[in-house]
């Protein structure tokens, strides 16, 4: 698939699965994004990361929020150095109180050798077992331009 076709096609496989991409249920939406991981998307590199925001106790702060991120880079011919096309994003925003406080957490498929690898350990976490369980106030899929 083309670049410009990772959202669509993302939205496509949630909806095969009988699933809303407004309002996710996490469990079933994580299978179908670890299917979608291995997807290639045709001229661009991708590596994917589970990011966990953790609430805290200031006044106007981030609710507990979970991302699922495949970002996708370009070589530069110039340089050689990898560049930050855009990524996309699935975002879980809790309610303060619908999952135990944890700490802030980011683990990147980068660090493992294979997207099996990573996905073990990011299941392992007590961040995303928790959100997993919780019931996610908002859900959104967007992709992020560099």
């Amino acid at each position: 698939m083309k670049l410009t076709q990772a959202e669509v096609e993302l939205r496509r496989q949630l909806v095969s699965a009988r699933l809303d991409p407004d309002i996710l249920d996490p469990w079933p939406a994580w299978k179908i994004f670890r299917e979608f991981l291995h997807r290639e998307v045709e001229d661009v590199y991708d590596a994917v990361s589970f990011q966990y925001n953790a609430a805290n106790d200031e006044p106007d702060s981030e609710p507990p929020t979970m991302f699922w991120v495949r970002q996708f880079t370009e070589r530069d011919a110039d340089t050689g150095e990898d560049e930050l096309v855009g990524s996309l994003v699935v975002e879980f925003q809790y309610e303060p109180d619908a999952v135990p406080a944890h700490d802030d957490a980011e683990i990147w498929s980068l660090d493992f050798s294979d997207l099996e690898a990573w996905s073990s350990v990011v299941e392992g976490l007590p961040q995303f077992q928790d959100a997993m369980n919780g019931q996610p106030a908002l859900t959104r899929i967007h992709f992020e331009e560099a």
